[in-house]
């Protein structure tokens, strides 16, 4: 019993040991950033659906296009307190919301451009 324990403890203990191998590479790591900026970006379609049962509830549906990047947001909510906070603003098609743009950068050139959210 005893071998068997002290053959075990030797074992576990190499394989840490190996495990904890530094890693060597002759490749480049690449620069990588990420940047984000709010931009206002025209809203192309906007269905927002209200009714009571039990308590009030929404359903909407807003897109929104900024140069050649649309984004489409779908979200319910109940109750009193969880209105969707652009309702009171009178938004309708065509006017201005801002958006939130993520880009990043990989060894300083444009790798990918997206619309990351809507700012209600």
């Amino acid at each position: 019993m005893l071998y068997i324990k002290k053959i075990s403890i030797i074992l576990i203990c190499i394989f840490f040991l190996i495990g904890c191998k530094q890693y060597d590479s002759n490749e480049p790591v690449p620069d990588i950033q990420y940047t984000h900026e709010n931009v206002d970006a025209t809203i192309t379609k906007l269905d927002v659906r209200y009714w009571f049962a039990i308590c009030p509830r929404w359903h909407w549906v807003i897109s929104v296009k900024y140069d050649d990047m649309t984004y489409t947001d779908e979200q319910q909510a109940n109750g009193v307190f969880n209105k969707p906070s652009f309702i009171d603003c009178g938004l309708e098609e065509g006017d201005k919301i801002s958006v939130e743009i993520k880009s990043k950068y990989v060894n300083g050139k444009l790798e990918n451009k997206y619309i990351s959210q809507i700012n209600y």
